[in-house]
């Protein structure tokens, strides 16, 4: 999930720039089921985005190691966000280009 801050402007330059974050995970298995979940927290450098990451996974089968047991975990990232090509005004893009686009973002929030 992204969050855009900035009230002024809402744009794809917006989101490009230096972020930093942190997250955590916990995990564990018992015999042949292993669960996992984590999640992260990035905000851009100027504070006017953040983005907030949740996951999880489970395994079933034989699991390498001990039959029992948990973990934790807690991370630190930076980096930077780039635009790779120019954007485009919606007004300007193809009807094929504003469904699809329509589409992908109906798909992503259900």
């Amino acid at each position: 999930m992204a969050f855009n801050n900035d009230k002024m402007t809402n744009n794809p330059y917006d989101f490009a720039g230096n972020y930093f974050g942190g997250g955590g995970g916990v995990g564990g298995k018992l015999g042949v089921v292993g669960v996992n979940f984590n999640t992260s927290m990035s905000v851009s450098e100027d504070q006017s985005w953040q983005v907030l990451s949740l996951g999880a996974s489970a395994t079933i089968g034989p699991q390498i190691g001990l039959f029992l047991g948990g973990a934790t975990g807690v991370e630190g990232h930076m980096g930077a966000t780039r635009l790779l090509n120019t954007p485009v005004p919606t007004k300007e893009r193809s009807m094929t280009d504003k469904t699809s686009n329509w589409l992908l973002h109906l798909k992503g929030a259900l």
